[in-house]
């Protein structure tokens, strides 16, 4: 059995979660490092979230003035110019035009879902921080935070989900803890919230206040993981899917 440092000496939430869910695909990903198969559903979060920041970026709402159908017109032509940027891409897929279309007007009421909220707010978030990188050196764990805002005086870390229910599972649940975490690393406090926007709903957002029982939650996840890729023998990541991660890669 080789034996290494770490495979991975700095995790994600992702990396940590494909490792809990299926060994296999975290040896697939990371220490044979097969490139993942593209799909409609991640191309279609890529757009939410290249949308939703650049919304911001390019001062969409400033330059629109404070008018709902202004702002949303702004908003949606931004999503129409990134959707087409990626049609390429979406074609390779082979979907019906009638499935694509689907998807297509699916998301594109997420981003009035959004620019409705974002109307109501008040006082609204003109600049928030966008695709954050945040780093613990300590537990050597980063992520890539969608959106940091103010709320109530608290920065709020959200993260923007395109899924069908508002259900708080444990993947989610995993994913707020060690963002958490990162967070409680940088300040040494329990004083921001998490949460997820759920951008299929009209009041999609679910925010949560950290406690240190789940900062020890992501701790013990992260120990787990670490302890277990130390190992670059595949006999050492069983599959615990069924087959399925063999799926995921080209």
């Amino acid at each position: 059995m080789v034996r290494i440092a770490c495979v991975k000496e700095w995790l994600t939430f992702t990396s940590i979660n494909d490792f809990l869910k299926c060994p296999r695909k975290f040896y697939n990903k990371y220490v044979l490092k097969l490139k993942s198969k593209p799909n409609i559903h991640f191309v279609r979060g890529r757009i939410a979230h290249t949308t939703l920041e650049k919304f911001f970026k390019l001062q969409i709402y400033a330059k629109s003035g404070d008018n709902y159908s202004d702002v949303k017109k702004g908003l949606l032509d931004l999503f129409e110019c990134i959707w087409a940027e990626h049609s390429d891409e979406i074609k390779s897929f082979n979907l019906p035009k009638h499935e694509v279309d689907d998807y297509h007007s699916n998301l594109r009421m997420m981003m009035i879902n959004w620019v409705t909220l974002f109307m109501k707010e008040n006082p609204k978030e003109l600049s928030p921080q966008t695709e954050v990188k945040l780093f613990s050196k300590k537990f050597k764990v980063w992520g890539k935070f969608d959106v940091i805002k103010n709320w109530l005086g608290f920065p709020l870390i959200l993260d923007y989900k395109i899924s069908k229910s508002m259900k708080i599972d444990d993947d989610q649940r995993l994913q707020l803890a060690i963002y958490s975490l990162i967070q409680y690393d940088k300040t040494g406090n329990l004083d921001h919230m998490v949460g997820i926007h759920f951008l299929k709903f009209l009041d999609g957002i679910k925010i949560f206040k950290p406690t240190k029982k789940s900062i020890q939650y992501a701790i013990d996840k992260i120990n787990i993981v670490r302890a277990e890729t130390t190992s670059t023998d595949i006999k050492d990541y069983p599959c615990t899917c069924g087959g399925w991660c063999s799926e995921d890669f080209v």
